[in-house]
């Protein structure tokens, strides 16, 4: 009788073990295949992301199209700043998720990305026939004015300190290249700016991008600590530390804002 019970148990469980892994091969498990265009991009740090989508798009076996979906994780240049890491994010309505990495110029100079997209080289013509304008002489004389008078204008009440934020970068991409391979990266859009008495002022707004080998940039985000304080009241000068520390307590670098209220 009893071995009569055991050989009934042992079935019952034979067929409920089969029926879960009957379930389990039955579900999705498989991410969308995220397809990318390619055309040549140059992205220009701190513009919006977006335009990085342009043509992305992301297709599920069983959902379908899922390009709405596609997000940008995160945007990574590399050390010497000429080029940046795109990463791709999709996911299906199972929640499967595909990461897809793409290569793109990048520059910190809007005026030099312009030209580039504008076919760059003196003396091309249009559909005309006529000489295109001197691009490059006219970027020359723009950047000579510049340099004469006051720092470009950034945004309302704003300007960017352009030897400071050249500084700033230098450092902090020193600091970025002697952190472990595990250690999270934190960029800022800005490392010196002036702003007007008074004007508004969000800390927050200068973080460009975070990266890190196993943390979202979502995840660091909403992680980050700031030290220091601006008084857009009083004039002087003020500095802002930014850093960041992972899931596994790996600290990033440490991202230096100079801040002058005028």
């Amino acid at each position: 009788m009893r071995k009569g019970l055991v050989a009934i148990l042992f079935l019952v469980c034979g067929v409920l073990l089969a029926g879960n892994v009957v379930a389990y091969v039955g579900e999705d498990h498989s991410g969308p295949e995220i397809s990318i265009p390619e055309e040549a991009v140059t992205y220009v740090a701190g513009t919006d992301t977006s335009l990085l989508l342009t043509g992305v798009t992301a297709t599920d076996e069983r959902d379908g199209d899922v390009t709405d979906t596609v997000t940008i994780e995160s945007v990574i240049p590399n050390t010497d700043g000429t080029e940046a890491s795109v990463i791709y994010v999709a996911k299906d309505s199972k929640n499967n998720v595909t990461k897809e990495t793409r290569k793109v110029s990048y520059t910190t100079d809007a005026a030099a990305a312009v030209q580039a997209a504008a076919g760059g080289e003196t003396g091309q013509s249009d559909a005309a026939g006529e000489p295109a304008a001197d691009t490059e002489g006219q970027s020359r004389d723009a950047a000579a004015a510049e340099g004469q008078g006051a720092d470009a204008t950034s945004a309302e009440g704003q300007s960017v300190d352009s030897q400071g934020a050249d500084d700033g970068q230098a450092q902090n991409e020193a600091a970025i290249a002697a952190l472990p391979a595990d250690s999270p990266r934190l960029y800022l859009t800005q490392y010196s700016v002036e702003i007007e008495r008074g004007a508004e002022f969000n800390r927050l707004s200068y973080v460009q991008d975070i990266t890190d080998d196993q943390d979202s940039r979502e995840e660091l985000y909403r992680g980050i600590q700031i030290s220091g304080e601006v008084d857009t009241n009083t004039p002087g000068e003020y500095i802002l530390e930014y850093y960041v520390s992972d899931s596994d307590g790996n600290n990033s670098n440490t991202a230096q804002l100079r801040v002058t209220v005028r």
